[in-house]
């Protein structure tokens, strides 16, 4: 089967925009992932690293994917500007439904900061908390499911690890 010329074009495309020879993440490249300007960065058994850019990744994966490698990869580095970058996934993604499960965009940046100790966050949670119940988002090509709102047990547990 011939590949198609776009995917070609795509793939030189993304090779410049992706990976920069294994350079380690920084905060503001985490930030143009969750974005959605990059997908350089997963997250696996070994941490954080970045990946190689292959032409079918534009078709295959979906936007929900990097933005989860993205918030995985802020906890990795810990830092001050990273735990300020999740507090901001709290406004600006959501838990994915999929109808095969969930991708737990705004619960693992939730997780993160609870586990992270820094007790300043606190407010910003129970601020989320406070706002009521927050609806997930649905995956692009989901069917045979509801939506449905996300589970608060991971916003208690963080809050529970923050509160003194």
């Amino acid at each position: 089967m011939a590949v198609p010329r776009w995917i070609g074009a795509l793939s030189a495309i993304l090779a410049l925009a992706g990976c920069e020879g294994g350079a380690a993440p920084t905060v503001g490249m985490l930030e143009d992932q969750l974005q959605g300007k990059s997908c350089r960065f997963e997250h696996g058994p070994a941490g954080c690293r970045a990946r190689g850019i292959r032409p079918l990744d534009a078709l295959l994966l979906e936007q929900h994917h990097c933005d989860l490698w993205a918030v995985q990869c802020l906890g990795d580095l810990a830092t001050p500007a990273a735990r300020q970058a999740l507090a901001g996934v709290l406004r600006s993604k959501a838990d994915v439904e999929t109808c095969d499960g969930v991708v737990p965009i705004r619960s693992e940046a939730i997780r993160l900061l609870g586990a992270g100790g820094d007790r300043a966050f606190a407010y910003v949670l129970q601020r989320l908390k406070d706002d009521g119940p927050r609806m997930m988002a649905r995956s692009e090509g989901a069917t045979g499911c509801e939506t449905r709102t996300e589970d608060d047990r991971v916003l208690d547990e963080a809050l529970r690890r923050l509160r003194p």
